[in-house]
């Protein structure tokens, strides 16, 4: 590995079962009134969006962190027995443009741009219209975030992850 101690595959059990215990939070939310009850046979999958300012083109931490969960994620969504049905990812605009990593890792219409010039109730607007479930906030309390997002509730459920690592 790359890092002395550093086991690859215990890594990736690790982020495996952080994304299951994710899946299955998010699946028994009690705010996710487009679908049925867990576990029954007409259940519509969940579109889930993670929104940073970090995941653009400077190699920030927050994207290295998220990473690998976001890949274990993307993977799950194309199995067909997943309650995943597709993994989106807001980047707000920066000078940079999306990092690599993510327009490698994610299907063109999964990686989204909210653009500066467009005010928090575009944004809202742009992220109901896909259907996203659950909206992760991974900006948080950060100079480039934008709170008056989810301050709007585009998504029946909401969390804040990873917002500020350090």
């Amino acid at each position: 590995g790359r890092y002395k101690g550093f086991d690859a595959q215990l890594e990736w059990e690790v982020v495996e079962s952080y994304g299951r215990k994710l899946l299955e939070r998010a699946g028994n939310a009690k705010t996710r009134p487009r679908t049925a009850k867990t576990g029954s046979a007409n259940e519509k999958p969940l579109q889930v969006g993670f929104v940073s300012p970090d995941f653009d083109a400077r190699d920030h931490p927050t994207l290295w962190l998220a990473y690998a969960v976001l890949a274990y994620l993307v993977d799950l969504a194309g199995r067909s027995e997943s309650q995943l049905a597709g993994v989106h990812v807001f980047v707000l605009e920066s000078d940079f443009g999306p990092h690599k990593l993510l327009v490698n890792l994610l299907p063109q219409n999964r990686l989204h741009v909210l653009k500066l010039e467009m005010d928090d109730t575009d944004c809202v607007l742009y992220i109901q219209a896909l259907g996203i479930d659950v909206l992760i906030d991974m900006g948080g309390p950060t100079d480039r975030s934008r709170p008056g997002i989810f301050a709007r509730s585009p998504a029946p459920c909401q969390g804040l992850w990873l917002a500020h690592p350090g």
